[in-house]
């Protein structure tokens, strides 16, 4: 009897072991310790600026016991959508890049279709040795957009400036500075009207704030504003003649109250080719 009990162990474990390979192979078991990771990223951006020329580049490495990764294919869900196979490497550590021609293939759009927060995101699926296909916990987001950087102190001389109130008046020349937030076009800035609004009517002065508490917008090089100064007006730029560091800029808020200035970038950097106002 006793021996019956330990024959019966014996097959009970092998069937146990056997369960456990076989559990192995399914897609989505991960061994941490088979991974790859990725590092120095050059860019995450679709630059709609430059489709011919946009691509994602990032390096792809092997964890610390990743050796026996011998496939890794690269998923692209675009906006949500379902996983399609874009790319397949064979040998890692490797740098990647995804054109967006290629980005685009996988979906229903043509690069001059695509729009700022059009996503593509991207997983991993790794084959080992063993034959065992897991799913990497690294992924990537590519996102559609358009850098900006317009940020920086701009110095301003004034060409003309009229108010409803006061009819034309004589502006100061001056600075204002253009503080970016992120790296996809929102700023805050400290006054859109250029010095105008205070000279009007004394707002900094009267209400102890900044003079026009508005933020810039640059998407795909035109500027807009959202928010409203202390009268509650809201602001346009009208750009024209861009040349290296310096523009033309015409303000003007809902109240009427415009200007016209030459702004030019203190950093002597050069403001985008194409930049308008919306």
């Amino acid at each position: 009897m006793k021996n019956l009990k330990i024959l019966f162990s014996i097959l009970f474990m092998a069937l146990f072991v056997v369960s456990c390979e076989e559990d192995d192979q399914v897609t989505g078991e991960l061994s941490l310790a088979r991974d790859v990771a990725i590092s120095n990223v050059e860019s995450s951006v679709f630059n709609l600026l430059d489709l011919d020329n946009a691509q994602i580049v990032f390096d792809l490495a092997l964890s610390e016991s990743g050796s026996d990764i011998q496939k890794v294919e690269i998923f692209q869900a675009f906006n949500g959508g379902n996983p399609e196979l874009v790319s397949t490497i064979t040998t890692v550590p490797a740098t990647v890049s995804i054109p967006l021609a290629d980005a685009v293939a996988k979906t229903s759009k043509t690069k001059e279709e695509l729009v700022p927060g059009d996503l593509f995101f991207y997983s991993f699926k790794l084959t080992l040795a063993s034959g065992k296909v897991v799913l990497s916990s690294s992924f990537i987001n590519g996102n559609a957009a358009c850098p900006s950087d317009i940020g920086g102190n701009v110095s301003y001389t004034y060409l003309s400036a009229n108010s409803p109130y006061w009819g034309g008046v004589s502006v100061p020349d001056g600075e204002i500075e253009i503080t970016p937030v992120d790296a996809f076009g929102n700023y805050t800035i400290s006054d859109a009207s250029f010095g105008g609004l205070v000279h009007f009517y004394g707002v900094l002065g009267a209400f102890g704030a900044t003079p026009v508490n508005i933020n810039m917008i640059d998407v795909c090089n035109t500027v807009t504003f959202s928010g409203v100064d202390v009268y509650g007006d809201t602001y346009t730029w009208a750009i024209s003649n861009v040349s290296g560091s310096s523009m033309t800029v015409t303000w003007l808020n809902t109240y009427g109250d415009t200007g016209t200035v030459i702004a030019t970038r203190n950093d002597g950097a050069d403001w985008p080719v194409g930049l308008i106002g919306g």
